[in-house]
């Protein structure tokens, strides 16, 4: 894998927990299927099996699960300066664009 086939999961927070961003990334539909891919041993975080869902990723932590690599980012230009530049593209406005691809699904309206 070269740093071209990773993708960057960008996040608002400082933190993201790992069943969040399973869900966040669109790799799992549910909350139950993150848990049960996390305690069955299918995740890696920093190359190790992580099995707590609720393990805290920060950026530059790198996820793999069922051959998807994506690597936790923070977004730039500082917190709520942010352009959604997905959002133009299909309705993604909680990810930034990254290297040519959108991840994630679209924020819920609040």
């Amino acid at each position: 894998m070269t740093a071209t086939d990773m993708k960057d999961l960008v996040i608002r927070t400082e933190y993201i927990q790992l069943d969040q961003a399973l869900k966040l990334a669109g790799l799992v539909g549910s909350g139950g299927e993150a848990k049960a891919a996390i305690q069955g041993g299918s995740v890696l975080v920093n190359g190790a099996t992580e099995t707590r869902r609720g393990r805290k990723l920060r950026p530059q932590d790198v996820i793999e699960f069922d051959g998807i690599v994506m690597r936790i980012a923070w977004k730039t230009g500082g917190y709520g300066e942010r352009e959604d530049a997905c959002s133009a593209d299909g309705g993604v406005t909680n990810l930034e664009r990254t290297g040519g691809e959108c991840v994630g699904k679209p924020d819920r309206a609040d």
